[in-house]
């Protein structure tokens, strides 16, 4: 790392990466500013106005982010068990991952090979950016998980409340819950999605795929005329809407390619 102190701010050259801070922040931050290698950083809180950069192995454990305050892993960092108040914001790239976070009205952010795992969403967003991947999440009310272009989502729980949208990216194994929803968007493609009673899976235009999604009693899935999904597996009670007239099927269909 290299510092470049200009005026009352510093210019902070970490991992290739760019970051200005406050010279006054870095003195008196209550927060541990730079995690690096080496270091194991344990129940902190980044309040308002404070930031962490976590890189080069370093490690963070049980780091509570408030409104205002902002945490940043890349290069080989690590955060563990990371809880995201509202207000708060943490960004996972190059390398680094983010292990049991809770979001509570945060905002992260996934890019540039940055891997979230287990991340609990009760309210507030998760981005998963170009590069970016996020394992074994779960979605609650008023959370909220959007997957971009090259971006991918696995092994994912959305539960009542909790909205999952792919603009471009790729979702695998996502089940949706009563009261929950998926929407698809702009070349997205969806993979082994399972719609369960009360839930809604929704492929909002025609240059998005789904594969072997399995529609149960009760759950719905809307498609734009035209859109192609392969392997899909109606089980007797589910629902195809498209723009102008609803379609049900008591049985079971699995033809390889079904076009509406």
């Amino acid at each position: 790392m290299k510092k470049l102190y200009l005026n009352k701010f510093s210019i902070l050259f970490v991992a290739g990466a760019i970051f200005v801070c406050s010279s006054m922040q870095l003195a008196y931050a209550k927060c541990t500013p730079i995690v690096s290698k080496g270091q194991v950083v344990k129940n902190e809180v980044i309040s308002a106005g404070e930031t962490q950069m976590v890189c080069n192995g370093g490690k963070t454990i049980n780091v509570t982010i408030e409104e205002g305050g902002r945490h940043y892993v890349h290069a080989k960092g690590s955060a563990i068990g990371t809880k995201i108040n509202s207000g708060g914001f943490q960004v996972v790239r190059y390398d680094s991952i983010a292990k049991n976070t809770v979001i509570n009205g945060g905002v992260q952010y996934i890019d540039s090979y940055g891997v979230a795992t287990n991340t609990k969403i009760d309210k507030g967003f998760q981005f998963v950016c170009k590069g970016g991947t996020a394992i074994s999440t779960i979605i609650n009310k008023a959370g909220s998980q959007h997957v971009s272009l090259a971006a991918t989502a696995s092994d994912t729980i959305v539960n009542h409340g909790g909205a999952q949208t792919i603009i471009g990216g790729i979702a695998k194994i996502t089940t949706l819950n009563k009261g929950s929803s998926q929407h698809v968007r702009s070349c997205g493609v969806v993979m082994d999605t399972t719609v369960c009673d009360g839930a809604k899976q929704t492929i909002m235009d025609t240059s998005c795929l789904t594969i072997n999604t399995t529609v149960c009693k009760g759950g719905t899935l809307e498609m734009e005329k035209n859109a192609v999904t392969k392997g899909l597996n109606m089980k007797p009670g589910g629902k195809i809407v498209r723009r102008d007239l609803d379609i049900y099927f008591p049985d079971v269909l699995e033809d390889p390619v079904f076009r509406m």
